[in-house]
């Protein structure tokens, strides 16, 4: 009887609620270069993605210079 009061009648899909480093990651291995131009189902927050691309580069995973202009100048928000 209590989840009925409590729960969400939908909930968010969890690619909306988490940390995305990890599927960009998977993404990119896979050879999926611009994540940001993905067709996923239900797609993540941009601004999300952008704090994923961001955590990776800080943590030094990109090490392309292409790639840290690109996350400097904002060109993957648009």
């Amino acid at each position: 009887r209590a989840f009925h009061n409590e729960l969400e009648e939908n909930t968010v899909p969890e690619i909306q609620r988490t940390n995305l480093a990890n599927m960009v990651l998977t993404l990119k291995s896979i050879g999926i270069h611009n994540v940001m131009r993905f067709e996923f189902m239900d797609p993540p927050h941009e601004q999300a993605l952008i704090s994923a691309l961001n955590d990776l580069y800080a943590l030094g995973i990109f090490k392309n210079v292409a790639v840290a202009l690109v996350l400097k100048v904002g060109w993957l928000s648009k």
